[in-house]
């Protein structure tokens, strides 16, 4: 959960969902729009890496992380 805290921000207002195939956007029929890039949202949306996410008046960039991320890193 992502909590902010912005006044055009609803207590629920979108969310990402993630999945082994990807990530989409759904927006929570909020009162201030959901957007990814210029487009409002109004059904769940694909979201690609870099995307621009706007919850109310705040801006977001989606970021994928790929299977490299989680590797641990060893010292020699």
């Amino acid at each position: 959960m992502l909590c902010l805290d912005a006044s055009s921000v609803s207590r629920r207002h979108a969310e990402v969902v993630v999945l082994e195939g990807g990530a989409c956007l759904r927006d929570l029929r909020s009162k201030n729009g959901t957007f990814r890039g210029e487009l409002r949202v109004t059904d769940a949306v694909p979201l690609a890496d870099g995307d621009e996410i706007r919850i109310g008046t705040v801006r977001l960039q989606f970021r994928a992380a790929g299977p490299e991320s989680t590797a641990t890193a060893t010292g020699s």
